[in-house]
């Protein structure tokens, strides 16, 4: 058939197959938000969360046996990615408020309208899942690659709507018919249908020719009026308003160079979008080496996310539209030039987070800092872009004095940080499992520790207790930071310098960084009025981390190592730290 639409296509590969008595199940994982997803893919028992009031089965035990569609694949959220593809791995799941895993037998189909490997590059659709379900792609041709098709999909069409409504047979004549098949078709097979449906319904007449598809043809390339357009006969406003049609069309809608190209100057709050100025007095006071962090609790509305350290990245979000599967970050503009607030951390193929790599934005200094407007809202956007569609944070830094005379600044700052919470843990019972002491085992569940003597893990023997690993291994973190700037006017030119040290000690034994910035800035006005101006700026930054936190369920997460040790070790035993050829190289708590 050549109506071979995702509908009918999809329902035949089932249909077709020897799983034809078993179900077949569509899920559109479009229209299913991240925190329904377990409930909605695997069950629910009653009483797993608030609203559980009875148990549901989940769409995968519904198919189970039989086929499984899975629509929109592409919008599903990462999040959401790392658990199906536990499911397709392993072809096993757990409801929600079950801990027994339950194995399922089905085939598995999707489908996207996006470009799936793209989204693999750009990192919006994990590459392990892509591979797993990328066994055997079928493509479906758009219809403007077929137009063969389009007079029997427009007769099929019309034929559907006849039965439906009760109307006569409509005919199409030849002209019609060809311009038919010469529509771009952008909508594909939907946009056909409804322009057939849409036709035959508001002419009424029993053959349609081509004006009668033409007067109901929506066209996507509106016409617009060219700069050589004559302007006889118009009047003022007129000519004015395709004066800024022009400027919109040729700036493609960037509202700021059609301000910038017109002349036209407008007043911030003439824009529908919230702004919120930042004091910057106020980002020195915690004296945090991220930027980010220094502006937490200061600005309504904005997030700032971070691991936590000195080393942790710190990513922050608007509250307004956010996607779903993209990156909700706003755009940061530094001296008008955006910056990539990346933050850095890849998962593994279940989830893990690898090194915290830090993000963008923390080797700005703050003592450089001129001003900051937060703009919330995606209104932004008309000044910034599509990139500005979560939010644009403007950072202006500091250009000299503008007076004569010389300003120097000299600053200084310590900070200090401690675990202000601990998970509870038992400590009564010792290495082992079921009652039973075992010097091998990762569990703390062994005998009661009431000081019996047992054999440790060197084989020694030892009085059984228990050990608080959290407070002997984590340390008080510190913070220095020392810095000197300059100020200066010469001779018409602003200069201003500044050098930046910080000293970052982590609650983590060994966790450091260190860094160094300095900044070099000289403008120029070229003329009185101050509308022409060289601008030269330079910026070394240099960073030293050890140690960067990992998160996740990863043997290199020191918090999750040691929360797992098991209670009656004591990880003072572990203090001593040796090369590769045995040597003693000092402590873990130096």
């Amino acid at each position: 058939m050549i109506f071979n639409r995702l509908c009918l296509l999809i329902p035949n590969i089932h249909i077709n197959s020897q799983r034809a008595k078993h179900p077949f199940v569509k899920v559109n994982l479009g229209g299913i938000s991240q925190s329904l997803f377990e409930s909605e893919m695997f069950g629910h028992k009653k009483g797993a969360f608030t609203d559980a009031s009875a148990d549901r089965i989940g769409r995968f035990e519904m198919a189970n046996k039989g086929t499984i569609f899975l629509d929109e694949i592409g919008d599903l959220d990462p999040s959401c990615q790392v658990k199906l593809l536990r499911v397709l791995q392993d072809q096993t799941f757990e409801v929600l408020g079950d801990s027994r895993p339950r194995k399922t037998d089905i085939r598995v189909v999707s489908a996207t309208n996006a470009d799936l490997r793209k989204m693999v590059g750009e990192r919006t659709f994990r590459e392990d899942l892509f591979y797993r379900i990328n066994l055997i792609t079928v493509k479906l041709p758009a219809l403007r690659e077929r137009r063969e098709d389009i007079p029997l999909l427009a007769r099929h069409f019309a034929d559907r709507q006849a039965v439906t409504n009760g109307l006569p047979r409509t005919e199409f004549s030849a002209d019609a018919l060809q311009f038919l098949s010469r529509l771009p078709y952008p909508g594909n097979i939907r946009e056909l249908k409804n322009l057939v449906e849409r036709t035959i319904l508001v002419s009424g007449k029993p053959l349609l020719d081509a004006s009668d598809f033409d007067a109901q043809y929506i066209r996507h390339d509106d016409a617009r009026v060219t700069e050589g357009a004559a302007l006889a006969g118009m009047t003022l406003d007129e000519i004015e308003r395709q004066t800024i049609l022009q400027a919109l069309d040729r700036y493609k809608g960037n509202l700021s160079q059609v301000a910038t190209a017109l002349g036209i100057s407008r007043e911030s709050k003439s824009l529908g979008y919230a702004r919120q100025s930042i004091d910057t007095e106020s980002l020195l006071d915690t004296r945090d080496p991220n930027l980010l962090n220094s502006l937490s609790g200061k600005v309504s509305g904005v997030n700032f996310i971070s691991n936590g350290g000195p080393l942790s990245s710190t990513r922050v979000e608007i509250r307004g539209n956010n996607s779903l599967t993209g990156s909700n970050q706003p755009l940061i503009v530094v001296d008008g030039t955006p910056m990539d607030n990346f933050t850095g951390g890849v998962d593994d193929v279940w989830g893990n987070s690898g090194a915290d790599m830090g993000n963008g934005l923390s080797d700005i200094n703050p003592e450089d800092i001129e001003s900051m407007t937060v703009l919330k809202g995606a209104s932004a956007a008309a000044l910034y872009g599509s990139r500005a569609g979560n939010g644009v944070i403007l950072i202006t830094t500091k250009s000299g004095r503008k007076n004569e005379g010389l300003g120097i600044t000299i600053n200084a700052g310590i900070t200090a940080e401690t675990i202000f919470l601990k998970p509870d843990l038992q400590n009564d019972f010792g290495q082992g499992s079921v009652g039973v002491y075992d010097n091998q085992s990762r569990l703390s569940w062994g005998p009661k520790a009431m000081g019996q003597m047992v054999t440790d893990w060197r084989g020694n023997q030892i009085p059984l207790h228990t050990y608080d690993n959290i407070d002997a291994f984590f340390r008080t973190g510190t913070s220095f930071n020392e810095g000197v700037s300059f100020q200066q006017n010469i001779k018409g030119t602003a200069v201003f310098a500044s050098v930046n040290r910080s000293d970052d000690a982590s609650i983590t034994p060994r966790s450091k960084l260190n860094k160094t910035n300095i900044t070099l800035r000289a403008t120029t006005f070229l003329d009185e009025a101050e509308k022409w101006k060289v601008d030269a700026k330079v910026n070394y930054i240099n960073q030293n981390a050890h140690h960067r936190p990992i998160q996740g369920v990863n043997p290199s997460n020191a918090f999750n190592t040691i929360y797992n040790l098991p209670r009656s070790l004591n990880i003072r035993e572990f203090e001593d730290d040796v090369d590769e050829q045995g040597r003693k190289q000092g402590t873990v708590y130096d």
